[in-house]
């Protein structure tokens, strides 16, 4: 707390005249806004969690701004959650205020991945002999780091596979999916 004077002086007819306020001010404290938000792919909800500190105070109320640009792409909850329409990387801003009215804010990014998108071509499918599976599937901005295949043969078990391009031989002729 301190305490804080004012002293007025005028000058009435060549007479200084004065008078003198003296007020306690207390100085409070302002939170220390922080977050996070993991990265998700587009079409999964980003989860913001408010890490704010706010050591001698508690937490009145919180104002977020998703950074779409987009009317409604904000929250008044403590850890909200938000469903990107597009891929990107956005910057979202947290203002918390305490009890006394104290404010600050803070701005990070969120990323919202693009989903990878599953493609692949085969070689010529004849009885008893291999086919050759290649992968043409499309990461955007990111590495494609597992693939999974199922071939889907009715009459042989293990018929799966973790390689990018892998190599499978059907034990009878038919028509089968394949799922990658």
């Amino acid at each position: 707390a301190y305490n804080v004077s004012l002293i007025v002086s005028a000058n009435f007819n060549s007479v200084i005249l004065s008078d003198t306020l003296s007020q306690i001010i207390t100085v409070r404290p302002t939170p220390q806004p922080a977050f996070i938000c993991n990265p998700v792919c587009l079409g999964d909800v980003s989860k913001f969690v408010d890490l704010t500190q706010h050591p001698g105070s508690y937490l009145s109320s919180w104002h977020w701004s998703f950074g779409t640009g987009l009317a409604g792409d904000t929250s008044d909850h403590k850890n909200p959650q938000f469903a990107y329409d597009s891929a990107g990387i956005y910057n979202v801003e947290l203002i918390t205020i305490n009890q006394y009215g104290c404010l600050d804010s803070v701005r990070q990014e969120a990323t919202v991945n693009y989903i990878p998108i599953a493609d692949f071509e085969f070689s010529i499918a004849c009885e008893n002999d291999p086919i050759f599976f290649t992968d043409l599937s499309d990461g955007y901005d990111s590495e494609i780091i597992n693939w999974d295949w199922y071939f889907n043969d009715p009459f042989l078990s293990g018929d799966h596979s973790t390689l990018q391009n892998p190599a499978w031989t059907y034990a009878q002729q038919g028509t089968n999916t394949v799922r990658l």
